[in-house]
């Protein structure tokens, strides 16, 4: 039924189906409270194996298959611009991981997925408030500071310590919400790649000689994004 729609709907059917499996994979939340480290390392090790073979045997060999193929250009010239075309993803995927947070940073996996980070935050917040109780020489300063002069007609019960209490709080969940946020590009920077295989895989169907293979190599590579995003899903959460 699949293979005899058009490229475009394959396209559309194969990039929904990976991300069908990457939301199943982040649905584990509702079941798993706490998350699994060495279940998820299996998992994404599984994941990786299965798109190095996808990447493969369905991409490279197809594209080298169909360069021999090819008598209008220089087979030649057609193995080098498959080779400059590899090149440039590895580049753009290193790029990526390079300039912005890695979806395997494991300060931004605990900020997002522990459901105790704000009472850990709240307790350090209070711990510093302590501190700087105790802290004869800062205390001192705050006493030179023309806002805390401003502030002494205040009522009983308000206080710089309580205002910097809620100032810090605050900073902290922009800071998280600052990280949710490079989490989401970053998850959409390297999901890009993946997209554009699936619909390259479908797209050359038309002009493989074998539209049966090129099918079921387009079909198989569709499966091991969709196996390897699974486990990348589940770390999303």
């Amino acid at each position: 039924m699949l293979r005899e729609q058009s490229p475009l709907i394959q396209c559309l059917l194969g990039t929904g189906y990976t991300w069908l499996v990457t939301a199943a994979g982040a649905s584990l939340v509702f079941v798993f409270h706490h998350p699994n480290q060495k279940l998820l390392d299996y998992s994404l090790g599984f994941g990786a194996g299965v798109m190095t073979a996808a990447s493969f045997w369905s991409l490279l060999q197809p594209a080298f298959r169909i360069a021999s193929e090819q008598t209008i250009i220089n087979s030649h010239l057609n193995f080098i611009l498959i080779t400059i075309g590899f090149l440039l993803g590895a580049l753009f995927v290193y790029l990526a991981d390079l300039l912005l947070p890695s979806v395997t940073s494991t300060q931004v996996f605990q900020c997002l997925s522990d459901k105790k980070t704000d009472e850990l935050q709240l307790k350090n917040h209070q711990d510093k408030v302590s501190n700087f109780k105790l802290n004869a020489a800062v205390r001192s300063r705050l006493k030179r500071n023309q806002d805390f002069t401003k502030r002494a007609n205040l009522p009983v019960g308000d206080s710089p310590i309580e205002e910097i209490k809620e100032i810090n709080i605050k900073h902290g969940e922009r800071t998280r919400w600052h990280r949710l946020l490079l989490l989401m590009i970053a998850v959409t920077v390297h999901n890009f790649p993946e997209g554009m295989a699936v619909g390259v895989g479908f797209g050359s169907i038309p002009s493989s000689s074998n539209a049966t293979l090129a099918f079921n190599h387009a079909r198989n590579l569709a499966v091991g994004i969709g196996i390897q995003n699974f486990p990348e899903g589940k770390f999303k959460i």
